[in-house]
């Protein structure tokens, strides 16, 4: 029933030049140089959910979200977001703006619109294709790994996530999030 015809896939769907990896979207941001930092190593099924729930829960300051999409406005890690946004953290999650997510992200960002937490469905203008990153900035932690924030992923796939606590490494996620979240402008 969700089968749709090659026409409408072509008219959706963004396509390149070169279907390999030509180096042609910009650096724009410098990583930081290797520092001591505290690193956990978080994996599902096992600690990658509850952990990454209790961090977002801890927060003072700011969560940052990035990933493709999530399981919608009752998803754990969604509700953890909005307890945190609750708690006057600054809270924003950005999501793909990729032709098969962008109707069921569009509806999470109307479904949020009353809610405190900032929720957009990124527009990359050329920077680049299209978001896979799954990733979250909690105060100075930066948490990058594989794990989309849907309860099978968490449960039913092998995932892994490092946690990096650590301000230089936050503040450089933070910098190419911000930019994500405008869009390149």
């Amino acid at each position: 029933a969700g089968a749709r015809p090659c026409s409408s896939f072509r008219a959706d769907a963004e396509f390149h030049e070169s279907g390999r990896a030509d180096e042609s979207f910009p650096t724009r941001f410098e990583p930081p140089t290797a520092s001591t930092a505290d690193v956990t190593l978080l994996t599902a099924p096992g600690n990658a959910a509850d952990r990454l729930v209790a961090r977002i829960d801890a927060a003072d300051d700011r969560v940052l979200a990035v990933v493709p999409r999530t399981g919608g406005a009752q998803a754990r890690l969604v509700r953890a977001l909005r307890r945190a946004a609750d708690r006057g953290v600054e809270v924003h999650l950005l999501l793909s703006g990729a032709w098969y997510d962008r109707e069921s992200n569009r509806a999470l960002v109307e479904a949020l619109a009353d809610e405190p937490v900032e929720v957009s469905v990124s527009r990359p203008r050329g920077r680049f294709g299209k978001i896979h990153a799954k990733g979250v900035v909690i105060d100075d932690t930066a948490v990058v790994g594989s794990l989309n924030w849907n309860e099978g992923a968490a449960t039913e796939n092998r995932e892994v996530l490092v946690a990096v606590e650590n301000e230089s490494v936050a503040e450089f996620y933070a910098r190419a999030y911000a930019a994500d979240w405008r869009g390149g402008g």
